[in-house]
């Protein structure tokens, strides 16, 4: 019941309390307040009674403040300017509760607007003692904005001000537009610093700077124009900016147009320095180009090291040092850079590393691997090619111990090529060890070590069949003998083969009994049997063969065994036994050389006989006993000339090899019986190594002549027989061309002996590089003296090795590997062993006066290594005969004087090094090299000698020669002509000269 009634008051009084308010009339507010007692104030949703209560107390509060306003319009606001906030501040206040407030009283109006006036103008006053003063403070961003809200505050109090009709003085100079201005002009001047900063900068990449769009001098002037306005902290610092990258960019600028590619050169030094600075302003803007300079220095800095770790590497090629700077210079892409000083020294150390790592690896693998002539000689020649192995470089050693190997391989694979076909034991031992020594695997090494494993009765069979191998082009029948004997030494070194051996013991040899009943006086039969085989002289020879003679046609074997009985009275004839065929004794002994020669059949019985008539009495006792002293024998000189017989027989024939041995036994034991006289001793040991003569050499082929056997018999000398006969009468099989007086030996060998020092090897030379398997092989016809610098001195036989072209037609360019020196040599002293190049060199040029390399006489870089044993020997020289070796010589002038005593003054003596023909008449031709000259200084010409021929003829005018054709004689090579004018020198290499300089 009580809310329907409030409901109803409610719904009676609303219109009552509107009305109140449109009215904005404090009494029709008061009446419309006392309508209802009923009504809560504070009655929920029910508002027009608080406004109308509001209202009220807006209403009493114009009142009282109205009065007020007046008093305050008609003053200084500036004095009262306290009393008029407070009054404002109370305005917004009742204009909060009511919002209607103050609304219809004009100097309310009035007086805010003064008020909001004086109180902008003292915000002026205080922000620009703030702001204006103090923009070194402020960024820029924040002093515009300042600075700009001030300006519009300036002018916002201005015209209010004049629409007021007041006056400011503060406003008067325009203080805010001109900061605001100037700042502006800074702003711009700042942006322009900094958009030259971020875009006109260098661009590209490190060593490949693009400096195009860098514009310093616009950079210069937008510092200027910041430089003059610039306050703010912004300013500043852009200005700052600017400076460190205008100072960088024109110091870069001028190291690129230096030139200078170091960075520790001045000049990249001070674009470090200036580069310092920037970095403090990295930023978005200006991180590529700091980076990029950064980079530029750093890669410089790396390429300046790169090229001196290049430098230092190349100084030694140093393998490992040179491969690591260039893997750093392809890191850094030097192959792709800027300078082409830079780019090609990185390319050129490219291509050394390349070829020193060739040749190092190429050295290892021929070292450490299975020794190769062929691997060794490539090594070599390419680290020296590369100069890897010259004289202070890391591969020095490799090389050195590369080069050793390769010249012991050479001389190893030479020497056991040679020593195959010669077998010598020493030579062969020498081989063997050196093979072992330095690890060599060799076919013709395993050969030798075979041989040498061989009993040593095997050997020296093996020997002779060696010395006498025709396949190796000569035969040595002396060596052959000495091996044979030497090989026989071995057999009969046991007494059981002597003992086998002994003659008496020789099966085609009768029985004592059954030979003496061959007598058919029966009294004789005891007496024979005990002289059948000891000495005996009988009065009519033989009564029988001693030997059991046979022969395929019976009546011819019964003529020789009537014959053989005869031989008897040959041998006594001869040593002056029998008298009664004294006169006969050399027609006797001639038939019994051709009765053997012709008919073999007789030789066993002939040596029988022999051996008979040489043993003594005195070794068969029982003959001795029964003949007693009177019939004792043989005497010596009788001795002596049977044994001339038994050397003469086997000078002429050998034994059937039936009896070979049984003679062989017979010999050596005469010539060591200690019953015999040292002459006959000597005798046996002759016709010992005569026996081993003619079982090589063969029969003659006929028997020498009965004036020739007198002379035999008459000779005093023994050796003179062997003189003779080696005259008279061919052998079937060979020649013999020595005496038996003195017995071949092999040459002595040293120990193989390696020396390791490597001090002996020359300076590497620049020859071509390469696999050495395609390279063309020389043997030298002659020797050859190098004659200027850069020419190559050689031996005859001497093989050599073409390592790269020659600049000079006619000329080769040659290793020679056993003193490891190189250098140019004339073609006509040489003949491939090799196929030769495809084009053949024309004929040799002369070289000009010498720039490089090392003169020949001079030098002293190379020496010889002591590798081991000359195992050559004299017959290894396979030289042909005088009429071959008789080649195209250059005339030889003898000179007749040593100095220059008897010349003009100035003239000395010269030796032509090249055949020159004269271009006009005022000059000299000279016909080949060798030729004597004498020169002198030509007035005005330094290339040029005024030259005569020698001997002077003073009726011939002097005539010019190029000096590069001539050489000055020493003393001692005159004297040298003088004592060789008759020599027969080589041939000189028939140059076909290059035209002379002009004069």
């Amino acid at each position: 019941w009580q809310m329907a009634r409030i409901y109803t008051e409610l719904k009676r009084c609303a219109p009552i309390y509107q009305k109140a308010l449109d009215s904005r009339d404090i009494d029709q507010l008061d009446k419309a307040l006392a309508c209802s007692d009923i009504i809560p104030i504070k009655f929920p949703g029910f508002h027009l009674l608080s406004k109308c209560k509001i209202a009220v107390d807006v209403f009493k509060a114009e009142k009282e403040i109205r009065p007020k306003l007046g008093a305050l319009l008609e003053g200084d606001i500036n004095k009262k300017y306290k009393e008029a906030a407070a009054i404002i501040a109370r305005m917004d206040s009742l204009i909060a509760r009511d919002p209607l407030a103050f609304q219809s009283i004009p100097d309310a109006k009035k007086l805010r607007l003064a008020f909001e006036l004086e109180r902008d103008r003292r915000d002026c006053d205080n922000q620009a003692d703030n702001i204006l003063g103090h923009l070194a403070k402020f960024h820029l961003a924040d002093a515009l904005e300042k600075v700009r809200s001030l300006n519009d505050l300036v002018n916002s109090v201005k015209k209010r001000a004049k629409q007021q009709g007041r006056t400011f003085s503060f406003f008067d100079n325009d203080e805010a537009a001109t900061a605001l201005a100037a700042l502006q002009t800074e702003s711009a001047a700042c942006s322009e610093i900094n958009e030259s900063v971020a875009h006109n900068g260098p661009r590209g990449e490190a060593l490949k700077l693009d400096l195009s769009l860098m514009d310093a001098q616009k950079l210069r002037g937008a510092l200027d124009k910041a430089k003059k306005v610039a306050v703010t902290i912004d300013g500043r610092a852009s200005v700052e900016k600017g400076e460190a990258f205008y100072a960088m960019r024109s110091q870069l600028q001028t190291a690129i147009d230096s030139g200078e590619q170091k960075a520790t050169h001045p000049v990249w030094k001070s674009v470090a320095e200036l580069l310092k600075p920037c970095t403090d302003y990295q930023g978005e803007d200006t991180a590529a180009e700091l980076e990029l300079v950064s980079d530029e220095l750093a890669m410089r800095s790396e390429v300046e090291a790169v090229l001196e770790e290049m430098d230092e590497a190349l100084e030694d090629l140093d393998v490992a040092k040179l491969g690591g700077a260039t893997n750093k210079g392809t890191k850094l892409k030097l192959q792709k850079h800027p300078d082409d000083e830079i780019r090609q020294k990185y390319l050129a150390a490219i291509e050394t590393y390349r070829a020193i790592n060739e040749a190092r690896i190429a050295l290892l693998g021929a070292i450490d691997g299975q020794l190769n002539e062929a691997d060794l000689e490539n090594a070599v020649l390419l680290a020296q090619s590369s100069h890897y192995g010259d004289e202070g470089m890391c591969g020095r050693q490799l090389y050195v111990k590369a080069r050793q190997l390769w010249k012991w391989v050479c001389i190893l694979t030479r020497q056991a090529a040679k020593e195959v076909k010669y077998l010598r034991v020493e030579q062969a031992q020498s081989i063997v060890d050196g093979c072992k020594e330095i690890n060599l695997p060799l076919a013709d090494a395993d050969k030798l070590q075979a041989f040498l494993t061989l009993p040593k009765q095997e050997q020296y069979h093996r020997q002779v069949e060696a010395a006498l191998d025709e396949s190796k082009g000569e035969t040595q029948v002396w060596r052959a003998i000495e091996c044979s004997i030497s090989e026989m030494d071995e057999f009969f070194s046991s007494s059981e083969v002597r003992d086998q051996y002994n003659w008496h013991n020789f099966e085609g040899l009768h029985e004592p009994d059954i030979w003496a009943k061959m007598n058919k006086a029966l009294f004789m039969r005891k007496f024979m049997r005990l002289s059948m085989r000891c000495w005996r002289v009988p009065e009519n020879g033989l009564h029988g063969p001693l030997t059991q003679i046979t022969h395929a046609d019976s009546d011819e074997e019964a003529r020789l065994k009537k014959y053989a009985p005869e031989i008897m009275k040959s041998i006594c004839a001869f040593t002056g036994e029998e008298s009664r065929y004294a006169k006969d004794s050399a027609a006797m002994v001639h038939e019994l050389l051709a009765e053997n020669l012709s008919s073999p059949e007789l030789r066993d019985e002939t040596f029988c006989q022999l051996m008979k008539h040489l043993t003594r009495t005195s070794r068969c006792a029982d003959y001795e006993a029964a003949v007693g002293s009177k019939r004792l024998g043989p005497q010596l000189p009788d001795s002596l000339h049977t044994w001339r017989i038994m050397l003469l027989v086997l000078l002429t024939f050998a034994p059937t090899p039936e009896f070979d041995k049984y003679l062989e036994n017979f010999l050596r034991a005469e010539s060591q019986a200690s019953d015999l006289d040292p002459a006959q001793q000597e005798c046996a040991r002759l016709c010992l190594r005569a026996l081993h003569q003619i079982r090589i050499v063969g029969d003659k082929v006929a028997a020498i002549d009965a004036e020739d056997v007198q002379t035999v018999k008459t000779t005093d000398e023994v050796y003179s027989i062997v003189a003779l006969l080696k005259v008279k009468c061919a052998h079937k099989k060979y020649a013999v061309d020595y005496t038996l007086q003195n017995p071949y030996s092999d040459p002595e060998v040293e120990p193989w002996k390696l020396d390791d020092d490597g001090s002996d090897i020359a300076g590497g030379g620049g020859g071509g590089g390469g696999a050495s398997g395609g390279r063309p092989r020389y043997e030298a016809l002659y020797d050859y003296d190098a004659s200027d610098t850069g020419e190559l001195s050689f031996r005859k036989g001497d093989i050599l090795i073409e390592v790269g072209p020659s600049p000079y037609e006619g000329w080769l360019n040659l290793l020679n590997p056993s003193t490891g020196e190189q250098g140019t040599g004339p073609n006509t002293y040489v003949t491939a062993t090799t196929p030769e190049p495809a084009v053949k060199p024309a004929a040799p040029k002369p070289k000009p006066a010498a720039s490089a390399g090392h003169d020949a006489e001079d030098s002293d870089d190379s020496a010889s290594i002591d590798v081991g044993p000359n195992n050559d020997d004299d017959d290894d020289d396979d030289s042909l005969d005088s009429d071959q070796l008789a080649p195209p010589s250059a005339p030889t002038t003898t000179i007749t004087s040593t100095g220059n005593d008897d010349l003009e003054d100035g003239a000395e003596y010269y030796y032509a090094k090249f055949p020159y023909t004269a271009d006009d008449t005022d000059e000299l031709t000279v016909e080949s090299k060798g030729e004597v000259l004498v020169c002198m200084p030509c007035p005005g010409e330094d290339q040029w000698l005024n030259a005569k021929h020698y001997p002077i003829d003073p009726n011939i005018d002097w005539k010019m020669i190029p000096m590069n054709y001539v050489r000055k004689m020493k003393p001692e090579e005159i004297a040298d002509i003088i004592g060789s004018s008759s020599a027969e020198p080589a041939p000189s290499p028939s140059p076909a000269p290059a035209p002379a300089p002009a004069p």
